[in-house]
């Protein structure tokens, strides 16, 4: 989107709206085709991903509406690392 001086930047969509179940689908098939490993550690995850597809799965993650997620690898202390990590298995194998 462009700023209020007209450049280009990145902005996540807003409305707060929960994540439609194709945002779900998505996410479960980036997961699935581009996620090589999802580790937790502390309240962050990290996600291996196959070369060049990191922003494909970031992309899914932001979009995916997984609870607790604050940013793409950030996630609320209070939900921790564990919980989402093992949600994002669980929709990498597509369940």
């Amino acid at each position: 989107m462009r700023d209020a001086g007209g450049r280009s930047v990145y902005a996540l969509p807003t409305g707060g709206e929960e994540a439609s179940s194709s945002s779900i689908q998505a996410l479960q098939r980036v997961l699935a085709e581009f996620a090589v490993t999802i580790v937790p550690t502390g309240n962050l995850v990290l996600i291996s991903t196959r070369p060049g597809a990191a922003q494909v799965v970031a992309g899914g993650i932001d979009r995916g509406g997984v609870d607790g997620v604050l940013g793409t690898v950030v996630v609320n202390e209070d939900i921790g690392g564990r919980r989402v990590a093992d949600e994002l298995e669980k929709l990498g194998a597509g369940n």
